[in-house]
């Protein structure tokens, strides 16, 4: 939503919103960085919410009652800021059958604080049409290791790979403050290039695999040429 920023924008954003509401009534619609749409935006949208129908072309009436609206945002961001550090202990009292006590109070101080947020930014009718608001946290260690090797599973073609490169991948390349974005960029950059860079010294080669040298810690890459595998040394 950040196209849509003043209200010459916002109309283009109802152009398109009507367009696609046409062809798709029962649609999954995505709204993304919402907090930084138009005001006109948000009053359009509340129409939509709490009518279920828009005018279309023509006068034409458009029904969107069964269609899907997700909205992202950094909204609430402050708040899980806050309470981030609070994260690993609430993980684990909802692995637990104790502490229910202390994940309702938890729950209860941290909505309290989200509305606070959402209130500052949203008109209070608004936020009433909202059905859930859902909040994310960071990533843990564990999301972070699947990430990067559903990342690297989709090189099956090319290449395999030990489970240990994909924590030498996170020990050593992966930034936190970018969390799941850094994921794929990362990959390519740190295995594709040195993969293609192989392959293209190395034309026979059809495939590699991916391992870490226990001695040194560096990533090594062996290729399979004519069924004799040759190890190469990454200089990563």
């Amino acid at each position: 939503m950040s196209n849509f920023v003043n209200e010459k924008d916002a109309v283009k954003f109802i152009v398109q919103f009507t367009s696609f509401i046409a062809s798709n009534p029962k649609g999954i619609i995505l709204f993304d960085d919402m907090d930084k749409a138009d005001p006109k935006v948000f009053d359009f949208l509340l129409h939509v919410f709490d009518e279920g129908e828009i005018t279309g072309i023509s006068n034409r009436k458009l029904e969107c009652k069964e269609a899907v609206f997700v909205m992202t945002g950094n909204v609430g961001l402050t708040t899980i800021m806050q309470f981030r550090n609070q994260v690993p202990k609430i993980r684990n009292i909802f692995e637990s059958d104790e502490g229910e006590a202390e994940l309702n109070e938890f729950r209860c101080k941290f909505q309290d604080s989200i509305r606070q947020e959402l209130r500052s930014l949203f008109h209070k009718d608004f936020i009433y049409r909202i059905n859930e608001v859902i909040p994310f946290f960071d990533f843990t260690k564990d999301n972070v290791l699947e990430l990067y090797k559903q990342e690297l599973e989709k090189g099956y073609k090319v290449f395999s790979f030990d489970d240990l490169v994909v924590s030498w991948i996170v020990q050593h390349y992966h930034q936190d403050d970018k969390g799941a974005a850094s994921v794929h960029d990362t990959v390519q950059n740190i295995i594709y290039e040195k993969i293609a860079r192989i392959m293209i010294r190395n034309p026979k080669v059809t495939k590699l695999h991916l391992s870490v040298d226990h001695k040194t810690n560096k990533l090594l890459v062996s290729p399979v040429e004519f069924g004799t595998e040759k190890r190469l040394r990454s200089k990563l």
